[in-house]
């Protein structure tokens, strides 16, 4: 059914108004984003970013990641959102599978007069080249070797937007995150499900996966909270974003489209140790 033209053409539409429902509270930091970085064709490296539809996914996902930043850096080391605090001493933000340097473009142009370093970690090194080409800083590594090899001289909160479900083994780097001194919180976000399930989906498909593609779990909040916990991270903040209007009277249809064709939404959390 898919492939017919108006069959397509229907369902983009369709998740364009669900998408546009849901982030009606967000319209304002949208418009924020979308003029400090107004195009975001080259996010990813094995998809551009040439549709309605693509483009509002995300920017809503934009707004829901640098909201917790946001928030991490305005609260937790007691910032004013009007410029007037300083924060506690200097932070390093470690924006770990960044593939384009939106998020530090965001944060920078967003600042609030706080002092912190921002550097992006990606094992593809197109999307490290492409970073620095915009003069950021980059490193081209694996966040698992990283994460056990680096040294952390400042205070450090790691960001892992869609990232922590591709970990090979997420519990062996919240533990050694954990360990490591000077990594003082981390700020992510997963995929929001119900019920946790491994994820590797083109392999049940018989296809190839791409690194951006590679999902290996894929947990329900309370699992990951339960994850969490065991290698001794506190969840301080969470929310999770809905990718449909919550309060529209469709929204059993809603939950069930996107729980069918994609993510019902997506899980935010702010970590810090125990």
């Amino acid at each position: 059914m898919r492939n017919n033209k108006i069959v397509r053409k229907l369902f983009e539409a369709t998740r364009i108004h669900s998408l546009r429902q849901a982030t009606k509270d967000s319209t304002v930091l949208m418009q924020n984003l979308r003029k400090i970085v107004p195009d975001i064709s080259d996010q990813y490296t094995n998809l551009l970013v040439n549709t309605e539809y693509l483009e509002i996914n995300l920017r809503a996902m934009h707004c829901f990641q640098i909201s917790l930043a946001y928030r991490y850096l305005c609260e937790r080391l007691k910032c004013s959102q009007n410029g007037s605090g300083e924060a506690r001493g200097a932070i390093s933000l470690l924006d770990i599978g960044d593939s384009s340097g939106t998020h530090a473009l965001y944060l920078k142009s967003l600042n609030f007069k706080t002092n912190f370093n921002h550097c992006s970690v990606n094992i593809d090194p197109i999307a490290v080249d492409k970073i620095k080409s915009k003069n950021l800083k980059a490193i081209c590594a694996n966040a698992e070797d990283m994460i056990q090899e680096m040294q952390f001289c400042n205070k450090t909160a790691l960001l892992m937007f869609q990232v922590l479900e591709h970990i090979e083994n997420p519990i062996s780097f919240l533990k050694d995150a954990r360990e490591k001194k000077n990594i003082k919180a981390i700020v992510l976000t997963v995929p929001y499900l119900k019920h946790s399930r491994i994820g590797l989906h083109a392999l049940r498909k018989g296809k190839d996966e791409s690194i951006e593609d590679k999902h290996i779990f894929e947990l329900s909040a309370g699992d990951w909270k339960l994850l969490f916990k065991h290698c001794g991270w506190k969840v301080a903040y969470e929310d999770i974003y809905y990718q449909y209007p919550r309060r529209s009277l469709l929204r059993w249809f809603w939950k069930w489209f996107w729980t069918r064709f994609d993510y019902e939404g997506f899980y935010g959390v702010i970590l810090e140790k125990e």
